[in-house]
């Protein structure tokens, strides 16, 4: 036995202050030493099967505030629903749903010639109208960014070995929700709007090409930027873009991976739970 090594041969490793282990009594076979596995470091991308276990890991381990932040957006929607229901009958003067039914109608005219029955349609965009219809995007979002701020602080706390406090995070959700719509709008107008003017001012020949680019920018750059939300979810402040471009430093296209796959997965899992519905209203 050298300097180095204790009474059961193992070498120590520097700086490691666990216990050694203790010498088997005699006459048993020695244990084989359980082999030590570091802790994720923070930043370190996790596997894809690792990925979705962890995910359905926090939902059967945090149902019960997950659910809860679930039931305030299902809250919101519903508000938003009553909000856009009341907004259009006022829109087309009481008479929108009814010719929802008239198209759904085999035997009405309306379902034989739809032009025509769009143009029978009476708008009238009243203030009343107008506020209905605002309140109604107000809900949504309502709905949709406090459930997703209060659902991230809920994974980031448990990710971080503290206990989930319901109250706090859903108080954080609203208290930077407006700061997240105004993000929120703010980069829908600066994605949307170039194509949208050059829709009117640029001839077909230029137009069609600088559309495919902006969806293919789109396509690379729409799921990163859901990395950025979520450091503005975080974070008290709107953060850095300089500081989240390096955040992904030499992992761009693994994030982007990740974020699709998950994207896509949600999407299937939404679908096939929407198809026994559907099928038995057929």
């Amino acid at each position: 036995m050298t300097d180095d090594q204790d009474a059961s041969g193992i070498r120590p490793v520097p700086g490691d202050k666990r216990p050694r282990p203790a010498l088997p009594p005699p006459g048993s076979s020695p244990a084989r030493p359980r082999r030590y596995v570091p802790r994720q470091r923070p930043g370190d991308l996790r596997r894809i099967p690792q990925l979705f276990g962890d995910t359905f890991s926090l939902i059967a381990r945090r149902w019960r505030p997950l659910g809860e932040y679930a039931v305030v957006g299902a809250a919101g929607y519903l508000v938003a629903f009553v909000m856009l229901f009341l907004g259009l009958n006022a829109m087309f003067d009481g008479q929108f749903f009814a010719k929802l039914d008239e198209l759904g109608d085999p035997t009405s005219d309306a379902s034989l010639d739809f032009g025509a029955w769009l143009e029978s349609f009476d708008v009238t965009p009243t203030a009343t109208a107008i506020t209905l219809l605002v309140f109604f995007m107000v809900a949504s979002m309502l709905g949709y960014y406090v459930q997703d701020i209060a659902t991230t602080w809920a994974a980031f706390d448990d990710v971080n070995g503290r206990p989930i406090n319901d109250g706090s995070n859903l108080a954080t959700a609203f208290r930077r929700m407006p700061k997240i719509v105004l993000l929120a709008g703010v980069m829908c107008v600066a994605a949307c709007g170039p194509c949208l003017l050059l829709t009117f001012f640029t001839p077909p020949g230029i137009f069609v090409p600088f559309l495919m680019l902006w969806a293919l920018a789109a396509i690379v750059f729409g799921p990163l930027f859901a990395v950025y939300f979520v450091m503005a979810y975080l974070e008290p402040g709107l953060p850095s873009l300089r500081r989240w471009w390096r955040l992904m430093q030499g992992r761009k296209a693994a994030i982007w991976g990740r974020m699709v796959l998950l994207t896509l997965a949600f999407g299937v899992v939404g679908f096939v739970a929407s198809s026994p519905t559907s099928s038995s209203r057929r």
